[in-house]
């Protein structure tokens, strides 16, 4: 038992020193004076689908879960928040292409990227916050008859009312469209209204107080899942010095993204292939001696 704690200790401190070492990379980048002030659009739409992909295996690893044990409510509600991203993906990578066959004006379809991009964030802050009041820290090692359907009903019904509304306030209408960016003049540079940032960072910050205080973080899932907490609210920290669209920020930001998410997945299998050496070790050995029983020599 201390030794999986003491890997599980290891795994997050792995990742915790490759993403305070991506950032202070960037924060040395910026000691060089980059006159590219915005990202060409293929790379944007690259990393957009590489995130579509990874958060995409985020949820299939969590249904599978669910599905060998329908008492894990929370984590059937966890995978549906990241399912939900994907959704706001989809937007985007519609919104890029766009963009990049010169389809329509930078100034609408900007805009609409933030749009899905505050959304996106408020969609898996609610669902996170579904799944924690769902959790139940007395939960047994042995699979129980306790279902909470109710639950992911609702994470889905909000999942499907936030991504809605999302796609109503873009330019698709333009009489009801939100406006959380401004291109400026010279159509290079972009100004975020910081209002929606701020209200996203304290929005981080409350569900990531939530889950301490409910989970205390007994469990490494739990524990990466603060970890994706602190890095968005890092993310939407730089944007707020994003008066310019700047090549350094945007790719630290979403480098952030990326390593968090590697982050879950590699804790995902993690977890898989430690039940699994459990469940082998207790098939052939001693549960109080720990030595080798007769179905190993048989073998």
């Amino acid at each position: 038992m201390d030794n999986g704690n003491s890997n599980n200790r290891r795994l997050m401190a792995f990742y915790i020193i490759c993403l305070a070492s991506y950032v202070l990379g960037g924060v040395c980048l910026t000691q060089f004076k980059l006159t590219i002030q915005s990202v060409p659009q293929t790379v944007y739409l690259i990393i957009i689908v590489g995130l579509f992909f990874l958060y995409g295996i985020i949820f299939l690893f969590m249904l599978f879960q669910y599905l060998c044990r329908k008492d894990l409510t929370c984590l059937m509600i966890l995978g549906m928040a990241f399912l939900g991203n994907n959704i706001f993906f989809i937007e985007t990578i519609y919104i890029v292409q766009d963009l990049i066959n010169d389809y329509a004006s930078i100034e609408k379809r900007t805009n609409d990227i933030a749009i899905f991009y505050y959304f996106r964030q408020i969609s898996f802050i609610a669902l996170l916050f579904v799944s924690l009041k769902s959790y139940k820290v007395s939960s047994t090692v042995i699979e129980t008859k306790e279902r909470e359907p109710c639950y992911i009903v609702l994470s889905f019904l909000i999942m499907l009312v936030i991504a809605v509304v999302a796609h109503a306030l873009a330019s698709y209408n333009p009489n009801f469209t939100l406006e959380i960016t401004s291109v400026k003049p010279d159509n290079v540079t972009v100004h975020w209204h910081i209002g929606y940032i701020y209200s996203l960072i304290v929005s981080w910050g409350l569900v990531l107080l939530y889950l301490i205080i409910k989970t205390r973080t007994h469990n490494i899932l739990w524990k990466s899942i603060g970890l994706l907490c602190c890095s968005a609210i890092l993310t939407n920290v730089l944007l707020l010095s994003l008066d310019e669209y700047s090549m350094y920020i945007w790719y630290v930001s979403r480098g952030i993204e990326v390593i968090s998410a590697l982050c879950i997945i590699s804790i995902l299998m993690y977890n898989t292939f430690i039940i699994l050496k459990k469940e082998t070790d207790s098939a052939i050995k001693d549960a109080m001696t720990k030595i080798y029983n007769r179905k190993l020599f048989y073998k």
